[in-house]
């Protein structure tokens, strides 16, 4: 016959165990949530910049070019 100690260790290992297959399928989520967050970011970065940063060029060799004249 099993005693009152043994059933709580068995279900307090059987709740660990569950506890942290919970923990690494929530950890996988946040990760896979902050992989995709930063692919987003990074594009944004590039979409806003990419246009400054030809701006900057265009307004550079133009300053250039009237110096030179």
């Amino acid at each position: 016959m099993l005693d009152s100690s043994s059933v709580d260790a068995t279900y307090r290992a059987d709740l660990h165990e569950l506890n942290e297959l919970n923990f690494a399928r929530f950890e996988a989520k946040v990760d896979a949530k902050l992989a995709e967050l930063k692919s987003e970011l990074l594009r944004w970065m590039v979409l806003l910049w990419a246009p400054t940063a030809l701006g900057v060029l265009g307004t550079l060799v133009s300053t250039v070019v009237l110096l030179l004249r």
